[in-house]
């Protein structure tokens, strides 16, 4: 009919201007396609005889209400990987399911995304998005097969748990395949659609020595904005005038207190008013969001260093901190010329 002609146009030129789907059918309320913008041969056969996968999402149907989307699991259809949604259209009379929509939305979208996730957090480091199930549903990892388990789930069984089943963000650091240390730092997608199937992770993993530089190079970054921060500060009071030259040294010198590390000096700002006055406070204030951030950087690379130095499961030290200790215990005894002893116990 001419109503089916208008709903089938309408569908292509949604798939055209949207490149995340790959195609759309307008079912009957029993499953039979009436319309679609993929080939027209799909018109008059059921949804299950094209996508036998949709069958949990499918049965749904006819309790369904207007506006839920049911999401089925991520799959392989046509040598592409996508996920399968439906949602209904109901009579705005008795609230019956008369019709609905079935989408089959790819992933290579998410592929561009994911991208983004694995160069600007970490610098050039692998980034996932996961289901449930562990299985990778896209990746800027060029070795990793879509749709299979992320290689640290070999050596790191109870990762997936810690990463699906927190409903959180977090890190988690363990050692690879090779025995480096690695950092995987998640964030967990909420579960979406009527049916609540759309559980998804998206993870971050690099090596810690990389992370390890990374602190330190925010740190350093940091201080250097302290300096340039005082520097400045004290070029604009250097012209200032000359009835104010008390207030201008005192500024110097905080400022040079601070460019050395130490964030808990303040200008005094009793009896000023004015511009100085108006400097006076965005230093302060400047100087104690700068300190929180010093300190919070501080309070994260001692949980890494002590992440890195003691065993997760029981909370002894590891090797790492006995290398360290070591190193130390032979320095002192080289000086007092005493002797170092090691006792080894295997503990079954």
């Amino acid at each position: 009919s001419n109503s089916t002609s208008n709903i089938t146009q309408q569908l292509k030129a949604l798939v055209g201007a949207n490149s995340w789907i790959n195609h759309i059918d307008a079912l009957e309320s029993d499953g039979i396609i009436f319309a679609s913008s993929r080939h027209q041969s799909a018109i008059g056969k059921h949804i299950l005889n094209q996508h036998p996968n949709s069958k949990s999402i499918h049965t749904m149907l006819a309790s369904a209400q207007q506006g839920e989307v049911f999401v089925a699991e991520a799959s392989e259809h046509n040598r592409r990987q996508g996920l399968l949604m439906m949602t209904p259209v109901v009579d705005s009379v008795d609230g019956s399911v008369t019709r609905a929509l079935f989408f089959e939305v790819n992933f290579d979208s998410l592929t561009d995304i994911i991208s983004l996730f694995g160069d600007g957090l970490m610098g050039g480091n692998y980034a996932y998005i996961i289901d449930s199930t562990g299985r990778v549903l896209a990746s800027n990892d060029p070795s990793m097969t879509l749709l299979s388990p992320i290689p640290s789930l070999s050596v790191q069984h109870g990762l997936l748990d810690t990463l699906t089943h927190h409903r959180s963000a977090g890190h988690v650091i363990y050692s690879d395949q090779a025995g480096t240390e690695m950092m995987a730092t998640y964030a967990d997608i909420d579960e979406f659609g009527a049916n609540r199937a759309l559980d998804w992770t998206v993870i971050v993993i690099a090596p810690m020595d990389v992370v390890a530089a990374m602190v330190s190079k925010i740190r350093l970054l940091l201080f250097s904005f302290a300096t340039a921060v005082a520097a400045l500060t004290i070029l604009c009071v250097f012209f200032y005038v000359s009835k104010l030259q008390r207030s201008l040294k005192e500024i110097a010198r905080v400022s040079t207190i601070i460019s050395q590390g130490d964030y808990s000096k303040r200008l005094v700002q009793s009896g000023q008013s004015g511009a100085l006055g108006l400097l006076t406070r965005a230093f302060n204030h400047m100087t104690k969001a700068l300190a929180n951030s010093v300190k919070q950087l501080e309070e994260r690379e001692a949980v890494v260093k002590h992440q890195a130095h003691y065993d997760r499961l029981t909370g002894l030290p590891n090797r790492f901190l006995i290398i360290d200790r070591l190193s130390q215990l032979l320095k002192e005894a080289a000086l007092d010329n005493s002797l170092v002893g090691i006792m080894f116990l295997d503990i079954d």
